[in-house]
């Protein structure tokens, strides 16, 4: 299955809003009516395995995932966040990935800072 960014960025700016606590998949609701209950899962997976969220999330022998908790984002994932949380940078980065580039999500945050920093850059002025 393909990893959907912009469902990475839903997943995770939906989450943010959540107080700690012991979710479902289903509490993701704006993200399942976008992607589909699918993509929600994978990336919930993916999230954590890439330690961006804290959650209970065990592959099953029959290749689902067996969902016990989701309940916060990690320290890492809400630095990736902040990097993609501006929408003309988000706009940015979704634009490079789909002209023939193939970035993986540790290298979009990458790129974000940077987009992010030349934003700032500009706004007061520096070189």
């Amino acid at each position: 299955m393909k990893l959907n960014i912009d469902c990475i960025r839903d997943t995770l700016l939906e989450l943010e809003k959540l107080p700690v606590d012991c979710h479902t998949v289903y509490t993701f609701q704006k993200s399942i009516e976008r992607h589909g209950i699918e993509n929600v899962e994978y990336t919930l997976a993916k999230l954590q395995e890439a330690d961006y969220i804290k959650a209970d999330i065990r592959l099953h022998e029959a290749g689902r995932y067996d969902f016990y908790g989701i309940y916060c984002i990690s320290f890492a994932g809400h630095e990736f966040l902040e990097s993609v949380k501006q929408p003309s940078i988000w706009e940015k980065l979704k634009q490079a990935t789909t002209t023939g580039s193939t970035a993986g999500v540790s290298m979009l945050k990458e790129i974000a800072v940077e987009l992010g920093k030349e934003m700032l850059r500009k706004k007061f002025g520096l070189t």
